[in-house]
C-alpha cells in the first residue's frame, strides 16, 4: 500500500513562501528543487510569472528560497505550461511556454547550478560548422504543453500546441536537442506517430520515450506510444494493449527505475467524456502504476487492480508537477510526498561487483558488494542489458531487453556471492549488464551495479607474432612472442583471463654446412627499417626451384590463410624433435598475453600455441601455428626486442603478401564482361575471384600485420614501408567490400540468362495480345472520367450534409455513409483500371481519374472537418448553459472563441461555400465574438454596482440598434418598391440581438449565474460601455486597497514622547510628536489621496476627499505642535539667568509667547481630534 504525507514548506533566505500557481516545472537535481514559472491564479487578474524557486528537500519539509534575479543579468520572461529539464552536467533547460494567449514561445535557456545565472541559447548558429557544411536545423515552433524528456545526451521535444498569435494548431513533430553542442538535430522518425495533440506526458524509460494521453482540439486520447530512440532513424509504435483506462491529459507522470522492471505512476490530471456539464473533463486525484515489463503492450501494463493510497492525499488537480526522489522513495507533488517503497524497491543497496567484467558464456565466481543484506537462504542476483527498454522476462527476451536471474549466496552484510550463468544462451550480447539483488522473496534492489560481458576468446581467430616465432633472433637468450586474443568477430580481446598452452621444441636435424643459411650477412644489430630484410633473410640469390616455391606459396596465400608458414610447419613436424621448457606466459589483462622461453642452441624449432579454456572460449590451436622460428648464434642482439628490425621486417612481408593477394583479386573480378563471344567460363571464374575476397576479408597477412605494427608503434619503433604496404592492402579490400556484392548481383541475372531463353519468347507471344486491348481500356476509362467528375460535383453541392438544417448527429451519418459507397464503387473501380493500365502499358493515362478520386475525398474531408466545427460549437454552446459564471477559467474561455474562429476561417471549399458553411460561420462568429468580453469581465473585480452599470450600457446599446435597424428596413423596402418586403438582412441580426440583450436580467445572487447569461447581455454591441466599465473596476479596485492600507495605518498612530526632538530639550523628558516613519508616510499618502481626489471620478472619489481633508489636519496639527515646543525650546535659557529684572522679562515674555503658541496648537487639536487617541 501506498502512503501520502503532507511535506511542510518553510521560508528559508527569502522570508516568503511561492504563491499558489500551476502549469509550473519542478526539477530535482540532487538534494534542492528548482520550480520555474507558473500561472498565478490568486493574483487578480491571473497571470504568468517568471519566479524562480529553490527548494531543499529534508525528509519532512521543503525550504523555500526565491532565486533572484542578478543586476543587469538575461532572465527568461514569464511564462506557464513550459518545461524545465535536468541535462546533466549541473545544468537545467528551459524550452517553450506560454507568456499569453496569444504569445507563445520556441527560446531556449540554460541555467547553471554552480554560476547560478541564465543565458539564452542562439540555437541557430550553436555549433557552426564550416561555411560548406549544411546549416544546422531551426529551434522547433513555438509552442507550449509540450513535453522535453532526457534520454542518452539528448533532449526529446515532442507535441504541444502553438500557431500565430490567437490560432490553435496542434502538433505532432519531434524534435532533437544535443545536449552536448547545444545543437537541434533534425529527426526523420518512421513508424506510426500518435496524431497531434498537447497536455500528454512523456517518460523516458530506458531509450523509449512514452508518451501517455493528451487532447486535441478534435479528440482526447488514451492511448499510449513508444519512441525508441536507438536507431538513426527513431522508429514509432502504438503500445497495444496498454490504453489509459479514460482519455486523460494535462496529467502528471515520472518514471522510476523500480524493480524488476520500470515502473510509470501517473497522478490526476482531467479525464473522462467531454458533457455539456463538463466540457473541460473532471479533475482526478488517482494514482496508476505501469509496469514497464513482461506481459502483453510491448512489456507495460497497468497494475490490477490500482493500488491503494492511504494518508493525507492531495486533492485533485491538473498542470501539477510530479518528481521522484530517489534518496528516500518517494515522489513529490506540490505540498505532498507518495511513498513508493512498496512497489519501487527494497531498502538494502548494491553498489559495486567483483571483478568488473566477465565471459558472455558466464560460469565466473562474482561477488556482489552492498548494504544492509539481511542473512537469508533466498538471495537472488538479477541481470538485465542495459538499455534493453522493457526488459525480458526472467530467463529470455532479445539482446536488447535479455534478463536473466541467478541463485545466490550470503555472504555477509555487505557482500553476497554466485555464479554468473550462462549470459549468451539467454539472449545477451556482450557489453553493460546491470546487477541488482533480491533477498528473502523481497524486491530487487533500486540501485545497481555494472557488469561487463565481454566476448569469449576463439582460437580459430587468436594470432601468435614476435621475433620468438620468426627467423633470424638470437639464441642463448631469452626470446618472447605475444598471443593476441581474438573473438568470433575478429575483434581485439580487451580483457584477460583465457588460458593458452605452449609448447616449444627443438628440431633434431642433420649437420648444417659451415655456411650457415640461418646467419645474416649484415650483422651490424642496425634496426632501420630499410636494412630489415637483409637481417632476417638468406643473402644469396634463389635459385630456379626455390622461385617455383615462393610463387606456389605466394598462390596458396591467396587461396587460403595458411600460407608458405603452414607448409614449413607440416614438414618440419615429420623430422625428430626434443621439447624445452617454456619460462612463462603473463597475463596482461588487456587481451594479450607475453610468452617467454630460452632456445638453448641455434637451430630450427616449432611452436604449438593452443587455447586451453577461460570464460566459456572456443578452444584449439591458434591461427596459424604450429610456427616454425629460426634462432643463430652471431644473429644481432636487437632481432629479439619487439620493436626490433625483426619485427618490423615480419610486418613488412606479412603486408606485402597481403597486398599481391588483394590485386589478384581485383584484377581478377575487373574484367569485361560485355562482348563475351562464350560468356559462361569468364563468368564462372570471376565468381569464383569474387569468392576469394570473401575469404580474405580476415586474412591471416592482415590481422598478423596489424598487431604486429600497433606493437612496433607502442614501442616508438617505425615500419613506414610496412604502414604503407598495410593501409593499400586493406583500402584495396574496403574498395572490393562494396564493388564485390554489386558484381554478385550482376553476375546472378548473367548466369542466369545463359541458362535460359523463354522469359523473352513469351513476352513476345504476349505483346500483341495486350496490344489489342488498348483501345477498349481507353473508351473504358473516359467513360469513368466522365461519370466520376459527376459524382465529385454531387458530393460538392448535394447532399443532406450541405444543409445547416441537418445538424451534426444526421449529417456525420450522412458523410459516413457517402465515404463507404465513394470507396467501395469509386475507389475500387480505379485499382482495376490502374492495373489493367499498367498491363499494357498506358499507366500515366489513369492521372484523371486518380485525381478526381482524390477530389471526391477532399469534399468529404472538408464536410467532416465543417461538421467537426459545428459540433464543437454546439458542446461550447451546451456548456455555457450549465457553467456557473464563478467557475469560468478567463483564459480557456478566450482560448475557446479564438480556437473556433480560427477552425472556422480554416475551412475549405466546398465547405466553406455551402449553404451549412455560412450558416456556420455566422453562429461561430457570433459565440467567439461574445467569449472576449466575457472572458475580460471575469478577470476583473467587478462589484453589484459595476453591473448595474453594465446592464444599463447593454440596454442602451440594444436600444440604440434597435433603432438604427427600423430606417434600414424603410430603405430598403423603398429600394425594393414594397413595404412588405421585409428587413435589411444585415440589420435584422443586430436588431434581434439587442432586442434578445434587452430582455435578459441577470439573478442578483451572482453565485447563480451562468455564462450563457452573462454572454446574452449583448456584449458585442455594447463592447465599447464594456470595456469601460472594467476599466473603472479596475480602478475602483485599486482605490479600494489603497484606502484599506490607509484605514489600517493611521487608525494606530498615536503622539510620542521623545519623537518631536533632543531628548531633555524642554527640561524633564523629550518633546512630543509623530515618529519619523509616520511623518514619512503622511507625506507619501498626501500625494496619493491628491491623486485619488482629483483625478477621475469614482465611487471612491468623495471617501478619497475625506482623507485628504483628514490628513492634511493632521499636518497641520503637526506643524502647530512643533512651533509651540520650538517657541518653548528657545525661550529656556531666560529661566536660567542670573540677573532678576532680565529673569523676569523673560518670564513674562516667555509666557506670552508659549500662551500663543500652545493656544493655536489646542485649536488644531480640537479640530482634528478624530483622528488621535488621547
Amino acid at each position: 500500500m501506498l502512503t501520502w504525507s503532507e511535506i511542510k514548506s518553510t521560508v528559508g533566505a527569502g522570508k516568503e513562501l511561492p504563491r499558489a500557481r500551476s502549469g509550473h516545472t519542478l526539477t530535482i537535481m540532487g538534494p534542492h528543487a528548482y520550480m520555474f514559472g507558473g500561472l498565478a491564479e490568486a493574483e487578480e487578474p491571473a497571470g504568468p510569472t517568471a519566479e524562480f524557486w529553490l527548494a531543499k528537500i529534508s525528509s519532512s519539509h521543503l525550504e523555500w528560497s526565491s532565486v533572484l534575479r542578478k543586476h543587469g543579468k538575461p532572465w527568461p520572461s514569464p511564462r506557464w505550461r513550459h518545461t524545465t529539464t535536468d541535462i546533466g552536467e549541473n545544468r537545467l533547460l528551459l524550452f517553450g511556454g506560454y507568456e499569453s494567449s496569444s504569445v507563445r514561445l520556441n527560446d531556449t535557456w540554460l541555467y547553471s547550478t554552480i554560476t547560478r545565472d541564465w543565458r539564452q541559447l542562439d540555437l541557430q548558429t550553436s555549433g557552426v560548422a564550416p561555411a560548406a557544411a549544411a546549416p544546422l536545423p531551426p529551434a522547433p515552433s513555438a509552442r507550449g504543453g509540450h513535453s522535453a524528456t532526457f534520454i542518452s545526451g539528448k533532449l526529446w521535444v515532442f507535441g504541444g500546441y502553438g500557431g500565430p498569435r490567437y490560432s490553435h494548431r496542434d502538433l505532432d513533430d519531434v524534435a532533437c536537442l544535443d545536449c552536448a553542442t547545444l545543437a537541434w538535430l533534425r529527426v526523420a522518425a518512421r513508424g506510426a506517430p500518435p496524431r497531434a495533440r498537447s497536455g500528454h506526458a512523456a517518460v523516458a524509460v530506458d531509450q523509449r520515450l512514452l508518451v501517455l494521453g493528451g487532447r486535441s482540439t478534435a479528440a482526447e486520447f488514451a492511448d499510449i506510444y513508444a519512441l525508441d530512440t536507438e536507431p538513426v532513424a527513431p522508429v514509432w509504435s502504438r503500445v497495444a494493449g496498454a490504453d489509459l483506462p479514460e482519455p486523460r491529459w494535462n496529467c502528471a507522470a515520472v518514471a522510476v527505475a523500480g524493480q524488476p522492471y520500470h515502473k510509470v505512476f501517473v497522478f490526476g490530471g482531467a479525464g473522462g467524456a467531454l458533457t455539456g456539464a463538463s466540457a473541460r473533463g473532471a479533475l482526478r486525484d488517482d494514482v496508476a502504476v505501469l509496469d514497464c515489463g513482461g506481459g502483453g503492450g510491448g512489456g507495460l501494463r497497468w497494475a490490477a487492480p490500482p493500488p491503494r493510497a492511504r494518508g493525507a492525499a492531495p486533492t485533485a488537480r491538473s498542470d501539477a508537477a510530479l518528481v521522484y526522489q530517489a534518496a528516500a522513495t518517494r515522489l513529490l507533488l506540490d505540498a505532498h510526498a507518495l511513498d513508493v517503497g512498496a512497489l519501487v524497491g527494497p531498502a538494502y543497496t548494491v553498489h559495486g561487483v567483483t571483478p568488473d567484467h566477465g565471459a558472455v558464456t558466464g560460469g565466473a565466481p562474482l561477488q556482489v558488494l552492498g548494504l544492509d543484506f539481511c542473512k537469508t537462504d533466498q538471495v537472488e542476483v538479477h541481470f538485465r542489458a542495459r538499455g534493453g527498454g522493457a526488459g525480458g522476462g526472467r530467463g529470455g527476451g532479445s539482446a536488447a531487453a535479455a534478463a536473466v536471474t541467478a541463485r545466490g549466496t550470503f555472504f555477509s552484510q555487505s557482500c553476497v556471492t554466485c555464479v554468473t550463468p550462462d549470459f549468451a544462451a539467454e539472449g545477451f550480447v556482450p557489453g553493460e549488464v546491470e546487477v541488482r539483488v533480491a533477498l528473502g522473496g523481497q524486491g530487487f534492489s533500486t540501485t545497481l551495479a555494472v557488469y561487463t560481458l565481454v566476448p569469449v576468446t576463439d582460437a580459430a581467430f587468436c594470432v601468435a607474432y614476435g621475433p620468438g616465432v620468426l627467423h633470424g633472433a638470437r639464441c642463448g637468450g631469452d626470446a618472447q612472442f605475444i598471443i593476441q586474443a581474438r573473438d568470433g568477430a575478429n575483434a581485439n580481446r580487451t580483457t584477460g583471463g583465457d588460458t593458452f598452452e605452449v609448447a616449444v621444441y627443438l628440431l633434431v636435424e642433420e649437420a648444417r654446412a659451415d655456411d650457415d643459411p640461418l646467419a645474416p650477412e649484415d650483422s651490424d644489430g642496425s634496426d632501420d627499417d630499410n636494412n630489415a630484410d637483409a637481417n632476417a633473410a638468406p643473402s644469396r640469390p634463389a635459385t630456379a626451384p626455390q622461385q617455383q616455391q615462393q610463387q606456389q606459396q605466394q598462390q596458396c596465400s591467396v587461396d587460403d590463410d595458411v600460407g608458405a608458414d603452414a607448409a614449413e610447419a607440416a614438414a618440419a613436424a615429420l623430422l625428430p624433435r626434443q621439447r624445452i621448457p617454456v619460462r612463462g606466459i603473463a597475463d596482461n589483462a588487456d587481451g594479450t598475453y607475453s610468452v617467454v622461453f630460452r632456445p638453448p642452441e641455434p637451430g630450427r624449432y616449432i611452436v604449438e600455441v593452443k587455447l586451453a579454456g577461460g570464460g566459456g572460449c572456443v578452444p584449439g590451436a591458434v591461427r596459424g601455428t604450429p610456427l616454425v622460428a629460426a634462432f643463430a648464434a652471431d644473429a644481432p642482439a636487437g632481432h629479439g626486442a619487439l620493436g626490433g628490425a625483426l619485427m618490423s621486417a615480419a610486418a613488412r612481408s606479412d603486408a606485402a603478401l597481403l597486398l599481391a593477394a588483394v590485386e589478384q583479386i581485383r584484377d581478377g573480378v575487373r574484367v569485361p564482361l560485355s562482348g563475351l563471344t562464350d560468356p559462361l567460363p569468364t563468368l564462372a571464374r570471376v565468381k569464383r575471384w569474387a569468392s576469394l575476397h570473401r575469404r580474405k576479408g580476415s586474412a591471416l597477412q592482415a590481422n598478423r600485420a596489424g598487431v604486429m605494427l600497433a606493437r612496433l608503434r607502442l614501442e616508438t619503433a617505425h615500419a613506414p614501408a610496412a604502414e604503407e604496404a598495410l593501409s593499400r592492402g586493406i583500402a584495396l579490400l574496403t574498395e572490393l567490400s562494396t564493388e564485390v556484392p554489386e558484381l554478385e548481383l550482376r553476375l546472378a541475372p548473367l548466369l542466369k540468362a545463359q541458362l535460359s531463353t523463354e522469359v523473352p519468347e513469351l513476352e513476345l507471344r504476349l505483346a500483341p495480345l495486350l496490344k489489342a486491348q488498348v483501345p477498349r481500356l481507353r473508351r473504358e476509362l473516359r467513360a469513368f472520367e466522365q461519370a466520376l467528375a459527376a459524382h465529385c460535383d454531387a458530393l460538392a453541392a448535394t447532399g443532406a450534409y450541405t444543409l445547416w438544417e441537418t445538424g451534426v448527429e444526421r449529417a456525420e451519418a450522412a458523410l459516413s455513409e457517402a465515404e463507404a459507397v465513394h470507396l467501395a464503387q469509386w475507389g475500387a473501380r480505379l485499382v482495376q483500371f490502374e492495373e489493367h493500365a499498367q498491363l499494357v502499358g498506358i499507366s500515366s493515362e489513369t492521372a484523371r481519374a486518380s485525381e478526381l478520386v482524390t477530389l471526391a475525398s477532399e469534399h468529404l474531408n472538408a464536410y467532416q472537418d465543417m461538421w467537426q466545427c459545428a459540433a464543437i460549437l454546439d458542446g461550447s454552446r451546451a456548456f455555457a448553459r450549465t457553467l456557473p459564471w464563478t467557475d469560468v477559467d478567463p483564459p480557456a474561455l478566450d482560448q475557446v472563441g479564438r480556437d473556433l474562429a480560427e477552425r472556422v476561417r480554416h475551412l475549405r471549399p466546398p465547405a466553406a461555400t455551402s449553404p451549412a458553411g455560412a450558416a456556420l460561420a455566422a453562429a461561430a462568429g457570433a459565440f467567439a465574438a461574445a467569449c472576449a468580453p466575457a472572458a475580460r469581465l471575469r478577470r476583473a473585480p467587478l462589484r453589484p454596482r459595476h453591473w448595474q452599470q453594465l446592464r444599463e450600457a447593454c440596454a442602451g446599446a440594444a436600444a440604440a440598434a434597435t433603432a438604427a435597424a427600423a430606417p434600414a428596413a424603410t430603405a430598403t423596402s423603398a429600394l425594393n418598391g414594397s413595404a412588405a418586403s421585409g428587413t435589411d438582412e444585415a440589420a435584422a441580426p443586430a436588431a434581434a440581438a439587442a432586442a434578445a440583450a434587452a430582455e435578459v436580467l441577470l439573478p442578483e445572487d451572482e453565485a447563480s449565474w451562468t455564462l450563457v447569461g452573462v454572454m446574452g447581455l449583448g456584449l458585442v454591441a455594447a463592447e465599447v460601455a464594456v470595456n469601460r466599465v472594467i476599466e473603472l473596476a479596475l480602478v475602483e479596485a485599486r482605490q479600494e486597497r489603497a484606502l484599506a492600507e490607509l484605514a489600517q495605518r493611521w487608525g494606530g498612530v498615536v503622539f510620542a514622547e521623545g519623537a518631536g526632538g533632543e531628548e531633555g530639550a524642554g527640561g524633564e523628558g523629550g518633546e512630543v510628536g509623530l515618529l519619523a516613519g509616520d511623518m514619512e508616510a503622511l507625506e507619501s499618502d498626501l500625494v496619493a489621496v491628491e491623486r485619488m481626489a482629483s483625478g477621475q471620478r469614482t465611487f471612491y472619489s468623495g471617501a478619497a476627499r475625506d482623507w485628504r481633508r483628514a490628513l492634511e489636519g493632521v499636518s497641520a496639527v503637526c506643524e502647530a505642535l512643533a512651533a509651540a515646543q520650538r517657541a518653548r525650546r528657545e525661550l529656556s535659557p531666560l529661566y536660567d539667568a542670573p540677573d532678576v529684572a532680565r529673569q523676569e522679562l523673560g518670564e513674562r515674555w516667555a509666557e506670552q509667547e508659549l500662551g500663543e503658541r500652545w493656544a493655536e496648537f489646542g485649536e488644531m487639536y480640537i479640530v482634528n481630534s478624530n483622528m488621535f487617541y488621547p
